[in-house]
């Protein structure tokens, strides 16, 4: 999709269900100590509860979306991916986010360090709200053409997680198992 340059403010994304494991309840808590600041707007694609809901024109709550196009017409406006859980294997929605331009901003879980360094986003070591806080803090004041190159770079980087160049390096793998001996 057509990247937006980043605005004044900076737009982050979250895209899950309201599940414990993928930090939601603290990331909320997160951007609870940020407000009422007006330098930062937050969309929510998910089902989130009513009740767990912030009240704030920062924050918009777009509920779940099956529609593609509307997914990335959300994401298209936005700049960072907050992506703070506890655990994931190789998470589709950072893929997906970098394919359309965004940095991330994620927990080192799962395979999420394969996917992001510091070149296109942020890693974080827990997803405890103090820590996705000063995270958060850090990216709203950071230099818009720091956070333009870091989403210029996520667009390049997931260029190597193609099917067609992951599966080629997996028979590269199993070939190179096939010729060491067995011991």
């Amino acid at each position: 999709p057509n990247r937006n340059k980043t605005e004044n403010k900076i737009r982050f994304v979250f895209v899950g269900r309201y599940e414990g494991r993928k930090g939601i309840n603290e990331l909320h808590a997160a951007i609870k100590m940020l407000l009422p600041s007006e330098e930062f707007s937050f969309d929510f694609i998910g089902p989130i509860p009513d009740e767990h809901k912030i009240q704030s024109s920062n924050i918009c709550y777009h509920g779940s979306i099956s529609s593609e196009s509307e997914i990335k017409e959300i994401l298209a406006k936005a700049d960072v991916l907050v992506c703070p859980s506890y655990s994931e294997g190789m998470p589709y929605v950072i893929m997906e986010a970098m394919a359309c331009g965004l940095a991330i901003l994620a927990t080192d879980v799962g395979a999420v360090s394969l996917l992001v360094g510091s070149e296109n986003g942020w890693v974080i070591s827990s997803p405890e709200p103090k820590e996705i806080q000063k995270a958060l803090a850090e990216i709203i004041q950071e230099k818009k053409e720091v956070i333009e190159q870091k989403k210029l770079c996520s667009t390049e980087k997931i260029k190597n997680f193609t099917f067609e160049k992951v599966s080629q390096s997996l028979v590269r793998h199993i070939e190179e198992a096939v010729k060491t001996p067995l011991k």
